[in-house]
């Protein structure tokens, strides 16, 4: 088993106690062996997506993969307007990341879907890091995952074989450590969001800020305050400035495109190894993404 290996206790932990209620939806008749498999398993219907990633029964876990890897394949032969209906297609949408401040992800629009689903699909791979003899099962998961993962820009090839417990927990270990340089990385990480806000917009760092008179604040972890400025009519409407237990400025900046003043919207939130989330509302959703060093990195904004 991997359970002993840093990067994957890491990986795992964040990944099984991912529970975004963005990712439990999905129509089930788009896993036609899954949803079915599952029924027979577990004697009652699969209630969502999430569910069948997570199901105890290695064989509808498996189903589950290889259902979305044709479906992604099916979705990479659609022509991008039949599917989104946007005017100017995929070329409107690169557009739009020619902002400065916008922060480009590596995917074209069929790909941010392929990436969107990525951190479900390595739920459902996630149990075989527990498995220490390899079986038939646990081999049609493996090759499941490692064709997902290959539908990606820029894929490494995975390989899983049978009669191979400790290579396969090897290659195991090596999709998790792809996975986390995945996520260190902003664009990456951003484009693995499902969300439909705009953005990614990089957030502006104000190198000598005037002072901030706080509105509200909130704990990250124990490393320091977040505070919301009340602002004036020189400063940006939202800014919000890290400040550690000295007193000392951690960082501050600006989030440009929101448009009125945000204020916080819940707790900052761990995002396992990889970051933070701050979620904030004007009225509309804004959600700033702290990188692993707890700086600002990106911000998505609710239209």
């Amino acid at each position: 088993m991997l359970a002993c290996v840093p990067v994957v206790v890491l990986v795992l932990s964040a990944l099984m106690q991912d529970d975004s209620t963005e990712r439990k939806g999905g129509v089930l008749s788009d896993y036609p062996n899954a949803a079915p498999a599952f029924e027979q398993a577990m004697g009652r219907p699969a209630g969502s997506r999430d569910e069948l990633a997570r199901c105890p029964d290695t064989g509808v876990r498996a189903a589950f993969v290889r259902d979305c890897t044709a479906g992604m394949k099916a979705l990479f032969e659609q022509p991008v307007d039949d599917l989104f209906s946007l005017e100017g297609g995929e070329a409107a949408v690169r557009a739009r990341q020619q902002a400065p401040d916008e922060l480009a992800t590596p995917f074209d629009l069929k790909r941010q879907i392929w990436a969107m689903e990525l951190r479900t699909i390595l739920t459902a791979a996630a149990p075989l890091a527990q498995v220490d003899e390899w079986q038939a099962e646990h081999v049609a998961l493996g090759e499941a995952l490692a064709a997902y993962i290959a539908l990606g820009p820029d894929a490494p090839d995975f390989v899983f074989e049978g009669g191979a417990a400790t290579a396969n927990l090897e290659e195991l270990g090596r999709i998790f450590a792809w996975f986390d340089g995945r996520m260190r990385d902003p664009a990456w990480r951003a484009g693995m969001i499902l969300t439909f806000d705009d953005g990614p917009y990089r957030p502006t760092l104000v190198e000598s800020p005037g002072p901030c008179t706080p509105a509200e604040s909130r704990p990250v972890g124990s490393l320091f305050t977040l505070r919301t400025c009340q602002g004036d009519a020189e400063q940006p409407k939202t800014r919000l400035q890290a400040v550690r237990e000295d007193g000392s400025v951690a960082w501050t900046c600006d989030l440009p495109r929101v448009p009125a003043r945000a204020s916080f919207n819940g707790n900052v939130e761990e995002e396992g190894p990889w970051g933070w989330v701050v979620p904030l509302s004007f009225g509309e959703r804004v959600t700033l993404y702290l990188d692993a060093d707890a700086r600002p990195s990106f911000y998505f904004v609710s239209w």
